[in-house]
């Protein structure tokens, strides 16, 4: 599971982040990183073809800046940068 502290951190001073004065860029990466991988992203069903159990994924915001998106990237660049 990802490390999500950044995110909750967000989540928690999200008023006081509304207020301080930020680049348009900051914005959208603080408002990214908050709502990832949350309901307010968005939500895809999906059912299992056996079972028919449905199950629920929420969207990831693919923000460059975020920690649970940047992961696999960061990852694979590392193992290149190896090779």
């Amino acid at each position: 599971m990802p490390n999500r502290a950044i995110q909750r951190l967000f989540q928690s001073y999200k008023a006081a982040l509304d207020e301080s004065p930020q680049p348009r860029k900051n914005r959208r990466a603080i408002t990214s990183i908050t709502y990832c991988r949350t309901r307010d992203m968005g939500v895809s069903y999906y059912a299992c073809p056996d079972c028919q159990e449905w199950w629920e994924q929420c969207h990831s915001c693919r923000h460059r800046c975020c920690y649970v998106c940047a992961q696999k990237h960061r990852k694979d660049w590392i193992e290149a940068q190896k090779q």
